[in-house]
């Protein structure tokens, strides 16, 4: 993975179906994001995780996350918020499950998955690379030059726990710990509010 890719990775980054439960199954595990609607758990990503496209792009301001993300929702989810509920908002009067929400969200740290999602890749590539040496008779002479059924037994032993392990790290590497590599085309749906925040900021 190259440097580029790695700064382009994100974590729970959603589809255009803004479904994160369906699309990122860890979130299920949490109670706290498994009680709220739809566009409540896409505000608290949009909102509060470390990744999201408005912290990503400086956005640091908590008014204006709550501003852009309220936007962001009814531009495309369908849902329109009350003067009452955006009002609450605004001045950061969240209901008790999306402070609840919000910590947890917090608490990801997305260094940290990118890096075990890289050490995880190399872990598969160097098994893959074991598995692709061809075994040579001469791995399983003894000193004297005859065969060691021991020296053979052993070895495949050891290709039997590595399509054991590999079976386990290719599951993980499919769930990529709620990472994705996410393009500046994808992020663009943020962009203009974003642009236009950082510009009355500067």
């Amino acid at each position: 993975m190259t440097k580029e890719e790695i700064e382009r990775m994100r974590v729970f980054f959603p589809s255009t179906r803004y479904a994160l439960l369906s699309e990122y199954p860890e979130l299920s595990l949490y109670p706290e994001f498994k009680q709220l609607k739809a566009y409540e758990l896409i505000f608290v990503y949009l909102y509060s995780c470390s990744s999201s496209p408005l912290l990503m792009n400086g956005v640091d301001v908590d008014e204006e996350r709550v501003r852009i993300s309220i936007e962001h929702i009814e531009d495309n989810m369908h849902y329109s918020f009350s003067d009452k509920l955006k009002n609450e908002y605004m001045n950061k009067r969240f209901p008790t499950i999306i402070n609840e929400a919000i910590s947890q969200m917090r608490s990801f740290n997305t260094l940290a998955r990118v890096r075990a999602k890289v050490a995880l890749n190399k872990i598969v590539s160097n098994l893959e690379s074991i598995i692709d040496e061809r075994p040579d008779d001469n791995m399983f002479k003894n000193a004297s030059g005859e065969l060691d059924w021991a020296k053979k037994r052993a070895y495949s032993q050891t290709m039997l726990d590595i399509a054991e392990d590999l079976d386990k790290l290719i599951k993980k590497q499919e769930e990529g710990y709620s990472t994705k590599e996410v393009s500046v085309a994808q992020e663009s749906k943020f962009i203009n509010r974003i642009e236009h925040y950082v510009k009355n900021k500067t």
